[in-house]
């Protein structure tokens, strides 16, 4: 992180073809200078409406202390990226170009400039540091160099419309070609024919299955040749207690305080499923978009209500709609013996950092994702003590941040003095609903990880690029990996031989976990959890809950921004 004078500013010139590139760019360089303006023409940045744009870009050319040309061949060839570069000559501003892609034909003034490579990416491990080395020294030598006249009166006019880009015979070919930017409608509707689609496949795959189940349990014929009949009753069949064994719910008990205004509700997981709405939909996440044996992710809108008794009729009519929905990757091994006992990790060896006394992974930079950190183990009960000790347990939304004395809550109270049961200290904090879980990762300058973060940090192997199906490669679950059918929870370092590759423990049983998403009051949750059934241990199951809920097998890990 670079210290540097308030009022300092940077203009951004690009092409709008590269709008995916300056994104991250910018993110990074305001990382490394949080105290740096940056100017590009996207509110609340830069252009607003009501105003003369040009002549908003001239004032902002004029008030920046560096200039910044991300070139391209479209930049280059860009009426308006040029315009804003010769009003940038004119001020004799000092001017940073960056190469976003490689076989960029430079203009002569342009040429003249060393430029940073970045075709590589932002994150080139030489280029940005070359960067932030390039702005500091641009922004000390504006400092101490006089206002400098303009080297013309009048400043750059507007340019006219801009022409179709042309290019010359000989014009080297770029490699990387032009980026197509769908709209948010073209890019909704794409999302919703996809899920229409893998949802059309679900239920064939789901029928499939059941009329399997069928074929199987039909008796064998007889000697004289008679055949006995099918069944009349497809759930009668299916669901039948004797030949179907109860469903194990992921999330058990709810009690939240009635007496609480504040909370109206409060929720489970699979034993509510006589209220739950359950839709499939690919997974963005998946290595093979196309494979049907790719991880789906199963969305469960979660309303709690009913009681014990309706929860366990519901759960048996609806467990053959919920197998027909479930994928199980590999056959399940009868014992741990049965399963090769490995993680794999291939060469990388993984790399931790100590943060507010946190032990962090680090998660490289990939093309879709930039590097960040995320915590080794699940933050511990002893550690969210610490954290509520002197606290109130209110949110400022006015929720509760942990639900006291409910079935599976290990912290107790005594005043504002906040201790853990015996022998729980080391084990994921539970109870804590996603309002605690976002405000203890805030007061140590962290946050909640998304669903593609965590999804990144669960199963993805950097030096090969592979996605796993689970943190310690594809092979089926197993007790040395992970906590799941469990009697309890297990302390945050153990199942040291279900790490992920990048170095965290427990991504997937022990407790689930809160992640960012929000859905108006719907927050989300993931991994599986010790009261899980081995088919729901995962990393492609989110439920969705309200934030203020609390769960008896739900916590939390934080990530920091690298």
């Amino acid at each position: 992180m670079c210290k540097v004078e308030l009022m300092s500013q940077v203009f951004i010139s690009y092409s709008r073809v590269d709008t995916a590139f300056v994104d991250v760019f910018i993110r990074r360089l305001q990382r490394a200078f949080p105290d740096l303006k940056i100017w590009y023409d996207q509110v609340p940045h830069g252009l607003i409406g009501g105003g003369n744009w040009w002549n908003d870009i001239l004032n902002a050319v004029a008030a920046s202390d560096v200039f910044i040309y991300i070139l391209s061949n479209e930049s280059v060839n860009s009426l308006y990226c040029q315009a804003e570069f010769t009003e940038a000559r004119r001020l004799q501003k000092s001017i940073i170009t960056i190469q976003a892609r490689d076989h960029t034909e430079l203009t002569k003034e342009l040429d003249d400039i060393q430029y940073i490579n970045m075709k590589d990416g932002v994150d080139s491990p030489e280029a940005f540091p070359n960067l932030v080395a390039a702005i500091n020294l641009r922004l000390k030598e504006a400092e101490k160099l006089p206002n400098l006249r303009p080297l013309r009166k009048l400043a750059t006019p507007k340019p006219s419309k801009e022409p179709p880009l042309t290019r010359t015979a000989d014009s080297p070919t770029v490699e990387t070609p032009p980026l197509a930017h769908p709209s948010a409608e073209e890019q909704a509707l794409c999302l919703q024919r996809r899920a229409v689609f893998w949802q059309i496949i679900s239920v064939i795959v789901g029928i499939i299955a059941i009329l399997v189940t069928i074929l199987v349990a039909l008796p064998a014929p007889p000697n004289n040749g008679n055949v006995s009949p099918a069944p009349t009753s497809l759930v009668q069949a299916s669901a039948a207690p004797s030949e179907t064994p109860p469903l194990s719910p992921m999330m058990t008990e709810t009690p939240v305080p009635t007496s609480d205004p504040a909370v109206t509700s409060t929720l489970s997981g699979f034993q509510q499923l006589q209220t739950a709405q359950m839709q499939l939909t690919h997974s963005a996440s998946t290595q093979a978009a196309t494979d049907l044996t790719a991880t789906q992710d199963i969305v469960l809108s979660v309303n709690a209500t009913g009681t014990a008794q309706q929860i366990e009729a519901t759960e048996a009519a609806a467990r053959v709609t919920f197998e027909a929905l479930s994928w199980t990757p590999t056959q399940t091994p009868s014992s741990a013996t049965e399963v090769s006992v490995q993680a794999t990790t291939g060469s990388f060896t993984p790399h931790l950092g100590n943060f507010e006394g946190f032990t962090f992974a680090f998660v490289p930079s990939d093309r879709n994702q930039i590097a960040y950190w995320i915590m080794k183990y699940e933050v511990t009960n002893d550690a969210f003590a610490g954290y509520m000790t002197g606290r109130d347990n209110r949110s400022d939304e006015g929720f509760f941040r942990y639900g006291e004395s409910l079935p599976g809550a290990r912290l107790v109270r005594s005043g504002n003095n906040w201790t853990v049961e015996s022998i729980y200290g080391n084990h994921p904090v539970m109870r804590v609903s996603w309002y605690g879980a976002r405000d203890f990762c805030l007061e140590h300058g962290f946050r909640l990880p998304n669903d593609q973060e965590w999804w990144q940090a669960a199963v993805w192997n950097p030096p090969t690029g592979e996605r796993y199906q689970y943190p310690w490669g594809n092979s089926a679950p197993a007790r040395e990996f992970a906590v799941y059918e469990a009697e309890d929870t297990q302390p945050v370092d153990a199942m040291i031989l279900g790490q992920s590759p990048i170095g965290s423990l427990n991504m997937v049983g022990n407790a689930a976990e809160w992640i960012s998403n929000t859905t108006g009051n719907q927050r989300g949750y993931t991994g599986g959890s010790w009261q899980s059934s081995v088919s729901q241990v995962g990393i492609s199951v989110i439920i969705r809950s309200e934030a203020q809920a609390t769960f008896s097998d739900v916590g939390f890990r934080c990530v920091r921004d690298e």
